[in-house]
């Protein structure tokens, strides 16, 4: 890294940088004391799941770790966190960062940067992360230094459930300098923490003699030594200050230090000593880049006004003056903590010293160089408000995009009145607001706003106040949406379409830069923009923004996706297919042209689904496909919209036959769970735990199928998500039905037909598979007949179900006609049969070879032949077949199988 070469990662945002710094192990000191007896504690801590380091500054915390992890047989992350951290989601994206630093191909890496540009939660953040870590076994360290600068009980909470769920051989250090804020007890008790305090880093006699020789070239004879381990109390930092208190020619090796106390005073006292013993040049430097957390030449030239000074932090670092490189290239520095707070405490005392020049200068240096986050700290700090405010709006998008909530919020928090009245400013505060889920605080500053506009017109504020009347409008309808008040959302959307004033495209709305407006969903509608699955409420509102998008040729921009996927899946739901694939497949140009995932991977999905049911199952996995080899392309493959197209290509290969493929991806789903052990499931990975569900309930595993599904209804129910409920339902349903429990799979099905009559719901019986068909008692192209176990289902209702099978079937679950005429079982051999009844146990193709002694390659060659006979496309057909032939009962004369 070179002075103003490159000063961060960009990921992509055009403006939000991961700095690299912040995730480089410090460099080694010049004269590095070798720690035997704490490399060696530390190496044994592998084995718990955390590490505390915990002392004041000045101890060697960092330094220690850092040289530990570069002989240690490990693979290590490194974050320095600082006040900044304390956005959850900016946390859980440094860590990400770090921990790719561990994965040695490149495809693995690069989370950190998906994490920075892909709008998602902390949780989700964290669970993702767990989920990497456990596809490897190697043993890897992540080191969390200066944790004491995180405040928010929220990232706490996140942290120690997070490291309470990390794979055994994944390590957590933290470096603070007090206590970390975890109930550490059980941890304690248990033999899983390691803990390093103040007493055990205090330097020994006899590194305080290496540390001594190294820096003056003499040893110490006994005398000295016993006074510098009296006084020093092996506090590296004090070590360091007797060295530099020394004589600086002549002869040293007689020259004692001049050490008189204790503690922290102390070193005030020797720091100020050797201040006052530095030329006033240098002094001067010092004091004026205290402000900075991190620092370059070019920086510090121009904090200081100084071109002069670009060699001075190579010469500070070689005179020991308490620098710390942050890269290998020794481009970017920062001061020793201690070193900085004395700095910083001679900088508030000088009156004479212009504090919010020397911020408003490296405001002005980070912003020409990129890093805006950075130059609108200073800009604060230095009181330059109105600097901050104007790159704060000019580059908002990037935090929206990202829903970085926390730091917006804490900048916005700290602008003064005149600058928080700017109505950019409050606009962003809204959005903050609404992504943050507080939609109480929205409407009274909404209110306040529609005043200011009306003042701004009066003003002769024209160009602000066409601005600031969209901008309001479109928060407006979003917070009604996203509370759930959908007669208020189709009011303002009807609003909006009546209108025809509407400004020119030129005017910079924040929508218009493609920020992700799906929390997580598939389908789309399932989410908030869908009224939580209400499909009658979803159809109504976007077909009135489709009507205003029409009229003011509005067809080609990145909201457009959104209104185009939301139609697409409310069509299909209808069963009107062919204008539900014209929509979906405009929906995918447009999400995969403007990189608006939340509205391409569910159009995806829906057109795949269209195909399907229209019996055009080879374009239908092709479509899938497709879309997943085009992600790959742009190293997509740990995006949660990957996951989802995964889980639909598991489901068509089910489809098919091909049980092994959704076998494997859903242990490896479950796996990557596993990390939110004891949550509730969220709508974000609802479509993935059907899927999932799903496939259980076909390999037979009908007990964890039953317990997804049974979780999903709890969560759907409290969440009101209906879309949820009733694909719960179903499933519930059909559990049953496969257990043979007639009414209780009537009542799950009655309850899922009572919500799909007063929603319009029609595909998704007929993707639920024909148990459906079976259970109303219908056959293709006929009637249903009545039998009063769905009272209060209208028949044109539950006609209309029955019709839908005749598009071509289901879309997301395995094709299989009606009961027909018996079959006789003697068709199958004897081992077939074993291999029947034993996978209708639920065994893998593995684990019936190894019971019955045969190859995996044999099992499936019988299981071939078993689909064959049985005319099953998987597993759950045959098995559904077998019991209906009566073909899992054990027959007399043969031995059970065990």
């Amino acid at each position: 890294m070179r002075n103003n070469g490159e000063h961060g990662r960009d990921t992509g945002n055009g403006g939000s940088r991961l700095l690299p710094t912040k995730l480089h192990v410090p460099e080694n000191p010049p004269v590095l004391v070798t720690r035997g007896r704490l490399y060696g504690r530390l190496s044994e801590a592998l084995r718990c799941r955390l590490t505390t380091v915990v002392a004041p500054a000045g101890y060697g915390k960092s330094t220690l770790v850092g040289s530990w992890l570069r002989s240690a047989q490990a693979r290590f992350g490194w974050v320095s966190l600082d006040k900044g951290e304390n956005d959850r989601l900016r946390f859980w994206t440094y860590v990400a960062a770090a921990l790719d630093r561990t994965f040695s191909e490149p495809e693995e890496a690069n989370e950190g940067e998906r994490l920075s540009s892909e709008p998602l939660s902390a949780e989700r953040a964290a669970s993702r992360l767990i989920a990497r870590l456990s596809e490897r076994r190697e043993t890897t360290v992540l080191v969390l230094d200066d944790y004491h600068t995180i405040d928010s009980e929220l990232i706490h909470s996140d942290l120690y459930r997070w490291i309470g769920r990390l794979p055994a051989h994944v390590h957590v250090c933290v470096l603070s300098r007090v206590n970390v804020p975890f109930p550490v007890a059980a941890m304690r008790v248990g033999g899983t923490l390691c803990e390093i305090g103040m007493s055990e880093l205090r330097f020994t006699d006899d590194e305080i003699a290496s540390f001594w020789t190294g820096r003056t070239g003499t040893m110490p004879d006994e005398p000295l030594l016993r006074q510098l381990a009296s006084r020093t109390e092996g506090w590296a930092a004090m070590l360091q200050l007797a060295v530099l208190s020394l004589p600086r020619s002549g002869d040293r090796a007689g020259a004692r230090p001049p050490i008189t106390g204790r503690h922290r005073h102390v070193a005030d006292y020797m720091l100020e000593e050797l201040f006052d013993g530095l030329d006033d040049e240098l002094k001067r430097f010092l004091v004026s880049t205290s402000i900075l957390e991190r620092m370059n030449d070019s920086l510090c030239a121009a904090v200081t006004a100084d071109a002069g000074k670009r060699a001075c932090l190579s010469e500070l670092e070689r005179q020991g003056l308490f620098l710390i490189a942050l890269d290998e290239e020794r481009c970017w520095y920062r001061y020793h903590h201690l070193f900085a707070d004395f700095l910083r405490s001679r900088l508030a005392g000088e009156a004479e010293a212009d504090v919010a020049a020397l911020h408003a200068r490296a405001a002005e240096w980070f912003e020409a160089n990129g890093l805006i986050e950075e130059a609108i700290h200073h800009a604060i700090e230095g009181g330059a408000y109105g600097n901050a405010a104007d790159w704060l709006e000019r580059h908002a998008s990037i935090w929206l995009k990202r829903r970085e909530t926390t730091t917006m919020r804490n900048w916005l928090d700290r602008m003064p009145g005149e600058e928080a009245e700017r109505p950019l400013l409050l606009m962003l505060r809204v959005w903050t607001e609404l992504m943050s889920g507080r939609y109480e605080r929205v409407q009274p500053t909404i209110v306040g706003m529609r005043a200011m506009l009306r003042r701004l017109e009066a003003e002769g504020e024209a160009a602000l106040a066409v601005r600031l009347r969209e901008e309001v409008d479109i928060a407006d309808n979003f917070c009604a949406i996203l509370s759930g008040n959908f007669e208020r959302a189709l009011t303002l959307i009807k609003r909006y379409e009546a209108r025809d004033d509407l400004p020119s495209r030129d005017v910079p709305i924040l929508l218009g830069h493609g920020i992700e407006l799906n929390e997580g969903t598939v389908p789309f509608i399932r989410g908030k923009m869908g009224f939580d699955g209400r499909v009658s409420h979803a159809g109504t509102y976007h077909r009135s923004y489709g009507h205003f998008l029409a009229k003011n040729d509005l067809l080609d921009f990145p909201y457009t996706a959104y209104q185009q996927a939301a139609m697409g899946e409310v069509l299909y739901e209808r069963n009107r297919l062919d204008e539900a694939y014209a929509s979906v497949k405009e929906a995918v140009r447009l999400g995969w042209t403007f990189g608006v995932l939340g509205a391409y991977v569910p159009a995806v999905i829906c057109m795949a689904d269209v195909l399907a049911a229209e019996g055009r199952r080879e374009e239908s996995g092709a479509t899938v496909e497709r879309a997943i080899r085009s992600m790959e392309s742009r190293h997509m493959q740990t995006t949660r919209w990957y996951d989802k197209l995964e889980a639909k290509r598991a489901r068509q290969r089910a489809a098919i036959g091909d049980a092994e493929t959704a076998r494997s991806w859903t242990a490896s789903w479950l796996a990557k769970d596993a990390g939110e052990a004891g949550d509730a499931p969220a709508p974000v990975t609802d479509y993935e735990r059907l899927a999932c569900a799903r496939t259980l309930m076909e390999q037979g595993g009908l007990d964890a199928a039953k317990a997804q599904t049974e979780a999903l209804l709890r969560s759907a129910r409290g969440a009101g998500n209906v879309m949820t409920e009733l694909h719960a339902l179903l499933l519930d349903a059909e559990i049953a039905w496969l257990r043979r429990r007639t009414e209780e799979s009537a009542a799950s099905l009655r309850a899922a037909l009572r919500i799909g009559q007063a929603e319009g719901y029609v595909r998704s019986f007929a993707d639920a598979g024909p148990f459906v068909l079976e259970a109303l008692g219908g056959a293709r192209g006929g009637e249903a007949k009545r039998d009063g176990r769905f009272d209060g289902i209208a028949p044109a209702y539950i006609r209309t179900i029955v019709e839908a099978f005749d598009a071509g079937g289901s879309a997301s679950a395995p094709s299989a006609s009606p009961p027909a005429i018996p079959r006789r079982p003697d068709a199958l051999t004897a081992r077939e049969t074993d291999v029947l009844r034993l996978m209708a146990r639920g065994l893998a193709n593995k684990e019936i070879a190894a019971r019955l002694v045969l190859t995996e390659g044999t099992v499936k060659l019988h299981l071939h032949r078993i689909y064959g006979k049985l005319q099953a496309r998987g597993r759950v057909q045959a098995i559904r077949e077998a019991e209906r032939l009566g073909l899992l009962d054990e027959e007399e004369g043969r031995p059970p199988l065990r």
